[in-house]
């Protein structure tokens, strides 16, 4: 886990929730709030009406996200590769044979 990642993972688990400021306040405060991303590790949440809605968090927090969700997918994929060749499925290449479009 790199450092970004791993201080937001270690505040989350000591309970520290990430601070919160609607979206007219973190407009007014933005450059605040991008600053105590890069310089203190601490995401921010964006609310809307009381809901949150977005969150600012080091780049290098949302790139382990995103290897996290291919690896999910791959995994998906892998899965139901492996549940195709189980159930002896039609190649695509027979198929074609099969459709008569060669």
């Amino acid at each position: 886990m790199n450092e970004g990642a791993s201080t937001i993972a270690v505040n989350l688990a000591l309970g520290k929730e990430p601070e919160e400021f609607g979206v007219a306040t973190a407009r007014r405060n933005f450059a605040d709030i991008v600053n105590r991303v890069i310089y203190r590790r601490e995401p921010t949440v964006i609310t809307k009406n009381g809901r949150q809605v977005a969150a600012v968090v080091p780049y290098e927090a949302l790139a382990l996200l995103a290897a996290l969700e291919a690896e999910a997918d791959i995994e998906k994929a892998s899965a139901a590769f492996e549940q195709y060749k189980a159930q002896a499925g039609t190649s695509l290449g027979d198929l074609k044979r099969k459709l008569g479009i060669d």
